[in-house]
C-alpha cells in the first residue's frame, strides 16, 4: 500500500469539494406550487374623480289627485278704508296719546285672545303696518302710530317720543285685517 503525504491528502479532499460544489446546467421549471394565504387588507386609496353625469331617467307615472284643502283667506275678515273721525288726548299707561277709536263689532274678546289682528295706514299711494314711526307731521321729532284692541273697538293713537304737543292724523287712511286661528 502506498502511503500519501498528509498534504496530498488534504489537496484531494479539496479538489474534491471544489468540484462538488460546482453546479451543472439548469434543467426544466417545476411545476407551480399551491398559492400561500391572503395577505391584510391594504390602505383605503384616493377617492377618483367625479364621473360624468348620466343619462335621464324615464318621466315616472302622474300620481293620485290630492284631497281638496280648505279655502286659504275663506275666515280673514278685512274692513274697508276708514279716516279718523273724532280725535282726543288721553293718558294711557303714563304716556300722552292722541287717539280716534273706531267700531269693530268683529273684534270679541275671542279673537283679540286668539286671532292674529293687524292695522295698516295708508298715505297717498303708499300703505304701512302699524306701528309706524316717523318724523311726519314735526320734520324733526319722531312719532309712533300704534293700536289697541278692545272688545267691539279699535284705539288707534299717536304718541310723540318728545312728549311735546301731541300731533293729529291729517288725511290718512287705516284699515284692519282679523286672521282666526286655526280650530
Amino acid at each position: 500500500m502506498t502511503a500519501y503525504r498528509p498534504s496530498t491528502l488534504l489537496l484531494l479532499l479539496a479538489t474534491i469539494l471544489s468540484l462538488a460544489a460546482c453546479e451543472g446546467s439548469s434543467g426544466a421549471e417545476g411545476p407551480a406550487g399551491e398559492p400561500g394565504p391572503a395577505g391584510p387588507e391594504g390602505p383605503q386609496g384616493p377617492m377618483g374623480p367625479e364621473g360624468p353625469q348620466g343619462e335621464r331617467g324615464p318621466r315616472g307615472q302622474q300620481g293620485q289627485q290630492g284631497q281638496q284643502g280648505q279655502p286659504g283667506n275663506a275666515n280673514v275678515i278685512s274692513s274697508g278704508w276708514f279716516l279718523p273721525t273724532t280725535q282726543e288726548d288721553i293718558v294711557r299707561d303714563g304716556s300722552d296719546l292722541r287717539e280716534f277709536v273706531i267700531d269693530a263689532p268683529e273684534l270679541t274678546s275671542e279673537v283679540i285672545d286668539s286671532a292674529a289682528v293687524q292695522v295698516f295706514m295708508r298715505f297717498q299711494s303708499w300703505t304701512v303696518p302699524l306701528p309706524y314711526t316717523s318724523e311726519a307731521g314735526t320734520g324733526i321729532d319722531p312719532s309712533t302710530v300704534s293700536f289697541t284692541l278692545f272688545p267691539g273697538k279699535l284705539h288707534i293713537n299717536r304718541f310723540r317720543h318728545n312728549r311735546e304737543a301731541l300731533i293729529g292724523f291729517g288725511d290718512v287712511y287705516f284699515r284692519y285685517v282679523i286672521i282666526p286661528a286655526e280650530e
